[in-house]
């Protein structure tokens, strides 16, 4: 098929893609001349037939053409099921072959559906897949065709070139890959496949990368000598090419110096470098510990006014691009620009306090201390909480190994008190049995809320991301990102939506998230948008801060209506994330893991990066440590 007949084929979409609506028109105009006695010959035409058939059925989209064409389907679908029931031996290559690349995924699932590999038989298929080109991952799509050349299907995978790749994105990778493998092709070979792809002349950095930081699963296991090669190579092609390290481009310097009453100055200096610079006044007057604990909060902005953790990943803070270029592992943590830069910051902050600190003796392990063992007794009358600073004279190695160790004490010991209401402390040295962040529970009932509803994840979608159309009126264009700056800025009516937008925004109303005045003019609903946008920037509500009645009764609607639900935490979800990635590989296959590194001494010997470790278990410290006394801080309101 000529590539500008391609141009005028219906395509089968998704109701929600821009392009949808020009394909129903386009399907309504060829029912209208449809001519029931045309004899059908043309593989294209057929698929072309069965697509406006799906479109036309939908009964979600238009009701009222499923009524219009009901009684035609029937002799529709038998025109499909008569050509595909053609197929056979004789005929299946030259058939296959005339296919419209635009409609190789159909063919194969016509294929399955009117079960043609029953009359096809292995070795016309196996001449099929000699030819070229074929797309393979359109046939793996199918299970019953996988399964009925199986064996076939395992010998052409076993020497076919994308073998590999498809392996790693399957079984390795994030993202949606539809297709399976034949039972034939044991998965104790696929890691002799990816060796000789890791060796060959082209492969994936992202790819590489996935497998370095795969974790044996599902019965396929990658050997640590194999996942080491995919590392060295990926790091072998990154210092060939020219490739864009984001974390290297970003540049921030921090600094303490006299700057007069003011706290700070943050400026850009350019796009990818920025200058902060603290004051020294405010630090030499200020040396109190509980001043010096909560600049982390007020001058750092470790957390933001609702004690959240300002550098955890949250899916909102992702671009478009960041979220699905590339390839990543299937367990991995994500990390966008937002998430580096914004640890870029509390690292440069952390190593400059640190050595602003030092002029005045002072450390911040001496502080930790201080608040477990003396603050936390004085303040709100816990005692016998124990918390052993790393000696000042230890080596970097020593602090990296002492502060997860005291870190899972404290956990402990908290754990205990929550649940006597004492540390017992005979007790605790009994106890060896390790607690996850999941696990830590809070003293407050009903501290987090998270989305729960499907209806309630696409109704943030609609109103906060980018890639909703909604946010578009013709008047107005592209100005605005998304919708909810749209109605916030704007006098938007309905009217000016096109027709096919209408049911969306009328949506919306239901839920109410939105106001569609008599008049037709479209008002944000300030407390429900307001709860909606904290859910979509982070993934978290803090309940005990929102106060005020409208918004208190517009969260327990949301918990009645099952939109949210709730949790009793010491750490919200996105923060029990961020410290399973720094920590453990519970979760993440690329993590740090720098508690089991210096644990089981598998840690890196090169001081510098132990420095740079020692500065994120002391990020998780301070996080730890307010996340604590927030919860005692609360308690005693």
């Amino acid at each position: 098929m000529a590539k500008d007949e391609e141009l005028y084929r219906i395509h089968l979409l998704e109701p929600n893609d821009f392009a949808f609506g020009v394909y129903l028109d386009m399907s309504i105009k060829y029912m209208d001349s449809y001519d029931d006695n045309r004899d059908y010959t043309d593989v294209n035409d057929v698929i072309e037939l069965d697509i406006v058939r799906q479109i036309i059925s939908n009964k979600v989209i238009r009701p009222e053409l499923v009524e219009k064409y009901k009684s035609l389907m029937p002799g529709i679908q038998a025109k499909v099921a008569k050509f595909f029931n053609t197929i056979a031996d004789e005929v299946f290559l030259s058939v296959s072959n005339s296919v419209s690349r635009i409609y190789t995924s159909e063919f194969w699932c016509l294929f399955e559906k009117y079960k043609c590999y029953k009359k096809v038989g292995s070795e016309t298929f196996k001449k099929y897949l000699s030819m070229e080109p074929i797309n393979i991952h359109d046939i793996l799509a199918n299970k019953g065709i996988v399964k009925e050349y199986n064996v076939v299907l395992a010998d052409f995978l076993r020497g076919y070139i994308l073998t590999p790749e498809m392996i790693i994105d399957k079984f390795m990778s994030k993202g949606t890959h539809a297709y399976y493998f034949p039972q034939s092709l044991e998965k104790s070979e696929y890691e002799g496949l990816i060796s000789k792809y890791i060796e060959s002349d082209h492969p994936s950095i992202g790819r590489l990368q996935a497998v370095e930081k795969y974790l044996s699963a599902d019965g396929i296991i990658i050997s640590d000598k194999v996942r080491l090669c995919a590392g060295e190579k990926a790091v072998e092609l990154i210092n060939k090419k020219d490739i864009i390290k984001i974390n290297q481009n970003i540049v921030i310097n921090v600094s303490f110096r006299d700057i007069g009453d003011e706290i700070f100055i943050s400026k850009p200096i350019s796009s990818t470098e920025h200058q902060i610079v603290y004051s020294e006044k405010w630090i030499s007057e200020n040396l109190d510990y509980p001043t010096l604990l909560n600049n982390f909060i007020y001058l750092f902005g470790f957390v933001d006014i609702m004690n959240r953790c300002s550098f955890v990943s949250v899916a909102s803070k992702m671009g478009a691009l960041e979220s699905h270029i590339g390839v990543k592992g299937i367990k991995e943590y994500e990390r966008g620009i937002f998430f580096l830069a914004s640890n870029l910051k509390a690292d440069a902050d952390l190593g400059a306090y640190i050595k602003e600190l030092k002029k005045f003796n002072i450390r911040l392990e001496d502080i930790f201390q201080w608040f477990f063992n003396d603050y936390l007794k004085e303040e709100f009358g816990i005692g016998d909480f124990v918390f052993n600073a790393p000696s000042a004279s230890g080596t970097q190695l020593e602090k990296c190994r002492n502060l997860p160790a005291e870190m899972d004490g404290v956990i402990k010991q908290y754990s205990m008190y929550l649940e006597d209401g004492k540390i017992d402390r005979k007790l605790f040295e009994m106890s060896s049995n390790p607690i996850s962040f999941s696990e830590l529970s809070s003293q407050i009932k009903n501290k987090y809320a998270y989305a729960n509803s499907e209806n309630i994840k696409k109704e943030i979608l609609a109103l906060f991301s980018d890639q909703c159309m909604l946010s578009y009126v013709e008047k107005y264009g592209s100005k605005y990102g998304c919708l909810y700056n749209l109605l916030k800025n704007e006098r938007v009516n309905i009217l000016d939506y096109r027709e096919n937008y209408k049911e969306s925004i009328e949506w919306l109303r239901e839920r109410g998230c939105i106001f569609i005045g008599d008049d037709g003019y479209i008002s944000l609903n300030k407390c429900r948008s307001f709860l909606l946008k904290e859910l979509y920037d982070y993934e978290v509500l803090c309940l005990q801060y929102y106060t005020e009645k409208e918004l208190v009764d517009e969260y327990n609607n949301m918990i009645l209506q099952n939109d949210i639900y709730v949790d009793d935490t010491l750490l919200s979800k996105p923060e029990q994330k961020y410290f399973n990635y720094v920590l453990n590989k519970a979760e993440f296959s690329d993590s740090l893991d720098l508690r089991n590194k210096y644990i089981h001494s598998t840690y890196p010997v090169d001081e510098k990066v132990q420095e740079l470790d020692y500065l994120q278990l002391l990020k998780l410290m301070i996080i730890l440590i307010i996340k604590i006394n927030e919860e005692f801080c609360l308690k005693n309101q």
